[in-house]
This record gives structure tokens, C-alpha cells and sequence, in this order.
């Protein structure tokens, strides 16, 4: 379970700076008025909406299940690395949309994967522990990032968190799909 978790950990870690850095982001490259952050936060709100919506759809199991996390994985961090290059208005709000799309796709098959890997006489216990440590490391993370916008660029929070979910996808592609839980 810890060569899902410490990856996951790590994401959420940077999701949390990200976010944190999200309000400067948006007021040093989008407007220097509230409507730059409303504007992206609605972007995250619609994409993963979307991305619940859209992964209904999908019968996903095993292998092919891990292989669509890890994409979506790639996919949603590589938006977010583009939204740093792109920094314009509707194309960053468009961005940060399909991001939040993919990654949310992720996360409900993420949950999926969980249910279905452990008996159900332990799936309490690991979704407990699972829930616990993916959220205590998004207050730390905002606490990165404040530390980032204060003292490096304001780009760095993006930066980090679309590359470490990008990397997460990889090795979700590489690592987990062949891996065996004890």
C-alpha cells in the first residue's frame, strides 16, 4: 500500500502548495483584480464536475483501471504545466479546467482501486489510513507554497505540483501496474 500512498502523499503535498499559490498566481499573470482567481477557481470547480460526471461512464477494472490513473495522472499535470507557460486569461481558466477534469477522474477511480484490491474485512482500516495521510499532507503543502510565492517565483507551486503529478502518472504506468499487494 505505501507504493500507492507515498506517491499520492507527495501529490497532494504539492496540490496543497499549488493552491496556496494559486491567488498570486493569478493576480501577478491574470488580473490584478479578484475576478483572475475567481475565474480559475471556477475552472477547477466545472472540470471536476466534469471529470465525476464523465468517469461514470467507464467499467474500468485491474490493469486497465491503473492505465487510465496513470494517464489521467499525465494528462491533468501536464495541463497545469501548460497553464504556467501559457498564462493568459481563458486559456489558463481552460487549463486549469481540463486539469482538474483528469485529475478528478483519477481520484474517484483511485478510490475505486482501493475498494476493490483489499478484503473487505481490512478496506475500513486502509481507506481510513489512506483518507488520513492524503489529507494531512494539503495543510503542509499550503504552507510550502506560501513559502514559495514569498521567497522563489510565483510560478513554482504549479511548477512543482504539475510535474510531481505528472511523474506520479509514470510511475503509477510503470510501477503499480505490475506491483502485488500484500
Amino acid at each position: 500500500m505505501l507504493k500507492v500512498l507515498v506517491p499520492f502523499a507527495l501529490v497532494n503535498l504539492f496540490y496543497g502548495a499549488a493552491d496556496a499559490g494559486l491567488p498570486r498566481f493569478a493576480r501577478v499573470y491574470l488580473s490584478r483584480q479578484a475576478w483572475g482567481y475567481g475565474a480559475l477557481l471556477t475552472g477547477i470547480a466545472v472540470g471536476g464536475l466534469l471529470g465525476a460526471l464523465l468517469v461514470q461512464k467507464l467499467r474500468l477494472t485491474g490493469n486497465r483501471l491503473i492505465t487510465f490513473a496513470g494517464g489521467c495522472l499525465i494528462l491533468g499535470g501536464g495541463c497545469r504545466l501548460l497553464l504556467v507557460v501559457s498564462r493568459q486569461g481563458g486559456l489558463a481558466v481552460l487549463l486549469i479546467s481540463v486539469s482538474a477534469l483528469f485529475v478528478s477522474m483519477m481520484n474517484i477511480n483511485f478510490i475505486a482501486y482501493v475498494q476493490s484490491a483489499f478484503p473487505s474485512e481490512i478496506l475500513g482500516r486502509i481507506s481510513t489510513i489512506n483518507e488520513s495521510l492524503l489529507s494531512a499532507m494539503i495543510p503542509f503543502g499550503s504552507v510550502l507554497g506560501g513559502v514559495m510565492v514569498t521567497h522563489w517565483a510565483v510560478i513554482w507551486p504549479q511548477v512543482l505540483y504539475g510535474g510531481v503529478t505528472v511523474l506520479t502518472g509514470m510511475y503509477f504506468l510503470v510501477v503499480i501496474q505490475h506491483a502485488e499487494f500484500d
